[in-house]
């Protein structure tokens, strides 16, 4: 088993206690915790789909601290960071329990999971050789925090409505940076704090580096992030410096955000039923609020498929392309075995509303 060769170099009994101090945490049943021992078998594939693991865990609100403490767990982090299992499932727990309490079509626990598996993915295919202990950390946890109580709404339209937290933070990633707030006064609870016996140093530098990836996620800063990251490229990249680490982790979970429409056509697709219905419903929000309709949020006039060709060509194939130039090896399974065939799949859609 792929957990088998992970695990070759460290003490098996550590690790082997770990993962039953997680399963008691989580009170689930050894018949589920095989099942999700089985699911996870895959993980380091991009094959691996996280619907099955999302569909049997996240209505008993475990979802996201099993998978994310298993791949803590993997990735040797607990024990090199000095992380409490304990404290850590606290916080996983208030940061995700609204999340299951009000389900979000796209921005909710299914995909919060899917972006962490998507940073392993990308750790296990060269990212790996410039990452750190912690900077594998903040990969990991910037799914969750980014996720945390998303509303299914853009910036624009929170600050257009003068929402309560676009007047707090004045109209500036209004979304990012509500749950960057929110994540680290958390951690400031003796009983989620889970860095209690981390260095100093390494939380400073967790700290500084999840603010600066998370804030760069409002999406108009999309283009100008692509293009430092491709000029970067031009040279040296990345070297060990904050500016590089930051360009580095930024776009890899901004690449995690948008890979769903990288994945195999079966996964895609329903994907994409949960990213278009989100749109749409945004646009029957500001119907009723008697607003202009956001660009691609009109069910009544926008083509879904059109509106997805338009994303992967222009938003997707940019930042895909660049990453391939920089990690080889997600070429095949991002690329060729991704993004290309679904394209292909949204042309044909597209000719099809077209001929008719």
């Amino acid at each position: 088993r792929r957990s088998s060769r992970r695990r070759a170099d460290r003490d098996l009994d550590s690790y082997e206690k770990l993962q039953i101090q997680l399963r008691e945490r989580a009170g689930i049943s050894d018949t589920q915790d095989k099942q999700v021992s089985l699911v996870l078998e895959k993980v380091d594939l991009w094959t691996f789909d996280i619907f099955p693991l999302s569909d049997m865990l996240e209505v008993s609100d475990v979802f996201i601290p099993v998978f994310f403490g298993r791949v803590a767990i993997y990735d040797d982090l607990v024990e090199v960071l000095c992380l409490d299992l304990e404290l850590m499932w606290n916080w996983l727990k208030k940061m995700t329990s609204a999340d299951v309490t009000r389900p979000n079509i796209f921005h909710g626990g299914a995909h919060t999971g899917s972006m962490i598996q998507t940073l392993y993915f990308f750790m296990r295919k060269g990212m790996v050789q410039h990452m750190e202990p912690v900077h594998r950390l903040i990969c990991y946890m910037a799914p969750i925090i980014m996720n945390h109580r998303h509303p299914g709404l853009s910036n624009s339209f929170m600050v257009s409505v003068r929402h309560p937290q676009a007047l707090r933070y004045n109209d500036e990633a209004v979304i990012q940076n509500y749950a960057l707030a929110t994540a680290f006064t958390y951690l400031t609870d003796p009983e989620m704090n889970f860095f209690i016996h981390t260095d100093m140093p390494l939380q400073d530098t967790l700290r500084l580096l999840l603010i600066k990836a998370i804030m760069k996620q409002d999406l108009k800063y999309h283009f100008p992030e692509v293009g430092l990251l491709k000029t970067k490229m031009g040279s040296a990249f990345p070297e060990d410096t904050i500016e590089d680490k930051v360009v580095l982790i930024s776009t890899a979970i901004r690449l995690a955000e948008i890979s769903w429409i990288c994945r195999p056509q079966s996964i895609y697709v329903r994907w994409s039923e949960r990213v278009v219905e989100e749109f749409f419903g945004q646009g029957d929000v500001e119907k009723t609020m008697g607003l202009a309709v956001s660009p691609f949020c009109d069910r009544d006039v926008v083509s879904a498929p059109k509106m997805q060709l338009s994303f992967a060509l222009v938003i997707c194939y940019p930042l895909v392309s660049a990453w391939c130039a920089l990690y080889p090896e997600l070429e095949a399974p991002l690329v060729e075995q991704g993004l290309e065939q679904n394209r292909a799949y949204l042309e044909a859609q597209v000719r099809g509303t077209i001929l008719k």
